[in-house]
């Protein structure tokens, strides 16, 4: 089989800048879908919710025209128990080519010619080479490429996020306890006499009457299932053997073997992670719409942040914005990715050994509690303390050599 070398331009010649670039060239790619159960009571107010949810500014959108999943449209019954959900999303998701989809939006195949080209792994990579330049280069054998790095670091490092989303129906208790509250009223009133306790039975009756809005506040469960697609080395030789062309080298034959290919692109199972929504305050909100969208994104985002702290591969890394002659450094993170004052951080500066890449660690900072960004969905409308920050204000507790803007930010454990 004819033997293509994928390799370009030396490193030194790429143009990546290790300042303010290395954000975008460490990005990961997601895609969330929402799994919606369309005899929950509140399904109409969460589907509309959900399709207004947009992808954290931390990843690159790779989302897909598929955004709303039925329970309905996995095969059997959808069970209680995660891993039998999590192979029955595995199934939808290989039988609906998502794999083959996400690699086939790498490179911006176009649908009717089959072509690819490589625009989109050079603004998330930030090379200083043209798509053109790029892909006439693809066959020359020039040492170390770029165009290598961004296989290996890029492409791996996407994932699909389904989120299975269930209301939590709380009238029915609302209701119970409405009932009791009012016959604790009656039963006040009946042995002390309406008139001795007439502001404590009007207190309770109060009470009754607006526990059922406070009770049955909108609330879901959201259980987060985590993929990652398959690309390795020999994944990544197939795909430029057997199926890529540009534009200009338009093959039919390698057109129909892409399309008909339906095992070698797949999205693995990472894990999941299961939380329910916290309370909503009400503050900035004018619309119902509002509270559902509000609840929604949140509690998702809680559930990322979650599986980051699980598995490493998903890690978000960030950058350091700015340093002040105090020491404190700026990191455009917030409570949005889970910052607290527990939390602690490693700046890692990115190193070029030969023909590795390595991380490594340079200093481990902490947040200062009262200058943590508040940064979740609608923060500013309800007034939260904070939203208005850009960034938070971190301190180190450790030096190991000099930090300087653009180092990479990672959470450690």
């Amino acid at each position: 089989m004819k033997k293509i070398v994928i390799i370009i331009l030396a490193l030194s010649c790429c143009g990546i800048s290790f300042g303010q670039q290395i954000e975008e060239y460490n990005r990961s790619s997601l895609y969330t879908i929402t799994l919606l159960h369309s005899n929950d009571k509140m399904y109409n107010e969460i589907y509309t919710a959900a399709q207004d949810l947009s992808i954290s500014d931390k990843y690159n959108d790779h989302s897909l025209n598929l955004r709303i999943l039925l329970s309905d449209q996995l095969k059997g019954k959808v069970l209680a128990d995660k891993d039998e959900n999590a192979l029955k999303i595995d199934q939808f998701l290989a039988a609906n080519q998502i794999g083959k989809r996400m690699v086939a939006k790498w490179f911006n195949r176009n649908k009717e010619t089959g072509a690819f080209d490589t625009e989109t792994l050079i603004e998330r990579g930030n090379y200083n080479i043209s798509s053109i330049d790029l892909e006439k280069s693809m066959y020359t054998v020039m040492g170390k490429s770029c165009f290598n790095d961004a296989d290996a670091e890029l492409i791996p490092q996407t994932f699909v996020i389904v989120n299975d989303i269930t209301y939590i129906d709380k009238e029915q208790n609302a209701q119970i306890a409405k009932t009791v509250l009012l016959g604790i009223a009656d039963l006040a009133a009946n042995i002390f006499g309406a008139g001795g306790v007439s502001g404590i039975v009007q207190n309770v009756s109060k009470l009754a009457a607006s526990i059922s809005d406070l009770v049955a506040g909108f609330t879901v469960d959201v259980r987060s299932y985590l993929f990652q697609l398959e690309w390795n080395p020999e994944i990544s030789n197939k795909f430029y053997v057997d199926y890529f062309y540009n534009a200009d080298n338009i093959d039919a034959n390698k057109k129909a073997a892409f399309e008909a290919d339906t095992t070698s692109f797949r999205m693995k199972y990472i894990g999941t992670f299961n939380a329910r929504s916290e309370k909503t305050s009400p503050r900035g909100l004018y619309a119902p719409a509002d509270v559902f969208r509000k609840v929604l994104a949140r509690a998702t985002d809680k559930n990322i942040v979650e599986l980051q702290k699980q598995y490493d591969v998903f890690k978000v890394t960030s950058i350091v914005t700015g340093i002040t002659d105090k020491n404190e450094i700026y990191v455009p993170i917030g409570l949005k990715e889970g910052v607290s004052e527990k939390s602690k951080y490693e700046i890692l500066e990115r190193v070029v050994d030969g023909a590795d890449i390595k991380y490594v660690r340079r200093a481990v900072i902490t947040p200062k509690n009262e200058a943590i960004w508040d940064n979740r969905y609608m923060a500013k409308e309800e007034g939260a303390t904070n939203a208005d920050l850009e960034q938070t204000t971190f301190t180190i507790q450790t030096q190991l050599a000099p930090v300087y803007a653009g180092m990479l930010v990672r959470e450690i454990k």
